[in-house]
């Protein structure tokens, strides 16, 4: 059985039928930490024979074409700061040609700036505690949030999802408040290693099976 799954994922899985890459999260270290990726990883995200785009994650943990977001602004620059989920990360398009890059073409990148910070699966209460914690590091002059239908929901109940403990959550705190629930550490557990196989990465990320 070990000699199967080596020859399947070192040659098979490899070579033969070749997976989707996907970029590796970044473990947290304590609830102050904002979930993200490893820093400097490049790969080709691959959807069916259709998508084949490639995704560049940059010094700060997110894919951009800018190897940094600064936290200083020069004079006369705008900047912009898109906070989502997978529609920011964007990773079934070239890094270069998501909202962020095509909207700072649009612009004039020369005097304006567009950072993006995306993360598959992230609830609008993580949109408000990725801002907070760090997008105002960076001195946005506009701040864009992208909503989708089920960030609300998501926000109160989870996302169910393998790395959801590293997200902030709606709840009620010990006076009864509704307020925020900042986000608990994420470390890697066995299912990110099954997800880091190429037998997983075809088939449930390529083909969708």
């Amino acid at each position: 059985i070990s000699l199967i799954l080596v020859v399947l994922e070192g040659v098979i899985f490899r070579y033969v039928f070749i997976p989707a890459e996907l970029p590796l999260l970044q473990e947290t270290e304590s609830s102050e930490s904002i979930l993200k990726f490893i820093p400097n990883q490049t790969g080709i995200y691959r959807k069916h024979d259709e998508i084949s785009a490639k995704f560049r994650i940059n010094s700060n943990g997110w894919n951009s074409r800018h190897d940094l977001f600064l936290d200083h602004k020069n004079i006369g620059e705008t900047r912009i700061c898109i906070i989502g989920d997978s529609y920011i990360e964007a990773l079934q398009v070239d890094f270069d040609k998501s909202v962020a890059e095509v909207l700072e073409d649009q612009l004039d990148k020369s005097r304006t700036k567009v950072y993006r910070l995306g993360i598959s699966g992230a609830p609008l209460s993580q949109y408000l505690y990725m801002l907070e914690k760090e997008a105002l590091l960076y001195q946005p002059d506009i701040v864009v949030l992208n909503l989708a239908h089920n960030d609300f929901d998501e926000s109160l109940f989870g996302t169910g999802g393998s790395y959801d403990v590293g997200f902030a959550k709606f709840g009620y705190k010990e006076s009864g408040s509704l307020g925020r629930i900042d986000p608990g550490t994420y470390e890697r557990n066995f299912a990110w290693w099954i997800k880091r196989s190429g037998i997983y990465r075809y088939w449930w990320v390529r083909k969708e099976a």
